[in-house]
């Protein structure tokens, strides 16, 4: 296992800067996801720690050897693409015993390594098959085996499931940090896809525009955000956003264009400050139906119902914002209808209207 250890890194293309001052200490044997919308450079910064893309500035660590200008095949890291990169005239064992024959390892040292690796990955009888005769799920396993079988210090995971369907990108989620827990490497994984971010991370970089905007645990991106973007890209349904004027003669928030009232704690009014106007973001399972002392009192127009079997998310639109509430089976909402809402009112994420920074 490696500790990465990347330190002021910007990536330039000419003239266009794509990464700025990227900074993270990825601890030994550490799964570490880097996640955002596409363009945010997080594949880049995946290709500069693989070594297939040079750094403009700053520090590249692997533990005490500094890497920039270390040759991609001295690094000791194994990499797995979103499109497999499997040898179709190869068979599922000869994909797997490539690497370890380019290393001139006696036969039985092959053997013993590709049947071990695909006991642990289920690929015990496919050894002789070729990829054209095996499913997208089969593919990636057996990128995964190539990679791994390598004993590898940093394991590399570039979108590997963007191919999958629904259901078998859930199965691979599990396998793969299932293997990551069976072997001995450090663990650095890209994807676009917050979910994949937040089930597989020991811990989350959150980028944007070629910049990590947060990096935490899922608990921290989720419950304490640091800036807007974080709040409103982490989570599913994405964070409400409310325009809201501070009335400080009162005790709370007046909601922009529809002047409904928001109460808020004295320690929330003290973030806010002398502020004159917030932002208010409220996540889907913080709004309810309102008990008889409701105090605060959100209302929307339903725009669509979406049934999940146990569960129901409403989205709701009341002319300043959009917004999604979190509803137990069995209560029966229908489009166009307007609901009254409960808000609960301390887990209410508030951020400022210039900077977008939490308060």
């Amino acid at each position: 296992m490696a500790r990465i250890r990347i330190s002021n890194v910007e990536k330039d293309y000419g003239n266009l800067t794509v990464l700025k001052d990227c900074n993270i200490d990825i601890a030994h044997g550490e799964f570490v996801v880097l996640v955002g919308p596409s363009g945010s450079g997080k594949t880049t910064l995946l290709r500069m720690i693989a070594g297939l893309e040079t750094i403009s500035r700053g520090d590249m660590m692997f533990d005490d050897l500094w890497v920039n200008n270390v040759d991609v095949g001295d690094r000791n890291i194994a990499m797995v693409f979103q499109n497999y990169g499997l040898y179709p005239h190869m068979t599922v064992y000869d994909n797997m015993a490539f690497g370890l024959r380019r290393r001139r390892l006696s036969k039985a040292e092959i053997d013993g390594k590709v049947r071990r690796i695909a006991t642990l990955l289920s690929l015990d009888g496919l050894l002789g098959r070729r990829p054209r005769q095996l499913s997208g799920g089969q593919r990636q396993r057996v990128a995964l085996g190539r990679a791994i079988i390598r004993d590898p210090e940093v394991f590399l995971l570039d979108e590997p499931l963007s191919n999958l369907d629904a259901q078998l990108r859930v199965q691979m989620r599990s396998e793969i940090m299932n293997v990551h827990r069976s072997v001995d490497a450090t663990a650095v994984y890209v994807t676009h896809d917050q979910v994949e971010a937040m089930t597989m991370g020991d811990r989350i970089a959150v980028m944007n525009q070629g910049r990590i905007q947060q990096i935490g645990t899922p608990e921290d991106l989720y419950d304490r955000p640091r800036n807007l973007f974080v709040a409103t890209f982490i989570g599913t349904p994405s964070m409400g956003i409310l325009r809201c004027d501070v009335d400080h003669g009162g005790s709370g928030l007046v909601v922009r264009n529809t002047g409904e009232a928001i109460a808020l704690s004295r320690e929330q009014l003290d973030r806010i400050g002398g502020r004159r106007e917030v932002l208010a973001g409220i996540r889907p399972e913080h709004l309810h139906l309102p008990r008889r002392d409701a105090q605060s009192i959100l209302k929307g127009e339903v725009e669509l119902v979406e049934m999940l079997g146990s569960e129901q998310y409403l989205y709701l639109g009341n002319g300043a914002a959009t917004f999604t509430a979190r509803m137990e089976r069995g209560h029966r909402f229908s489009p166009g209808e307007t609901v009254e809402l409960e808000i609960d009112t301390e887990a209410l994420h508030l951020f400022d209207i210039d900077t977008e920074e939490a308060l």
